[in-house]
């Protein structure tokens, strides 16, 4: 049984608001660049996937966005498909690739 904070709120409830709150998804949109793209996200960028993921976006999207992206791709793939590949296993999967897997 859950228990109810005072005012009959219960535990679930209060997570689920603070998830869902603008700070909190301000801190998952700047965790996700940082662990992502190795750098701060952008003020504009912040802005805008904060009113994605707060208007119900999942946060797989935001990833793959991030991913898709062309700033990944020659920053984190250092703009090879085999670097790309490895960066999406590390920054997704943390861990290498096993290339006998991908043929």
């Amino acid at each position: 049984m859950e228990r109810a904070a005072p005012g009959g709120t219960s535990h679930g409830q209060i997570v689920l608001f603070i998830e869902g709150s603008q700070e909190s998804l301000v801190v998952v949109v700047k965790n996700t660049f940082q662990a992502l793209l190795q750098r701060t996200a952008d003020p504009g960028a912040v802005a805008a996937f904060t009113s994605f993921l707060g208007n119900g976006g999942p946060l797989i999207q935001l990833e793959i966005s991030i991913i898709s992206s062309t700033e990944f791709f020659q920053t984190q793939g250092q703009g090879s498909v085999s670097g790309f590949i490895d960066a999406v296993f590390n920054g997704l999967l943390m861990g290498p690739p096993e290339y006998a897997n991908l043929s």
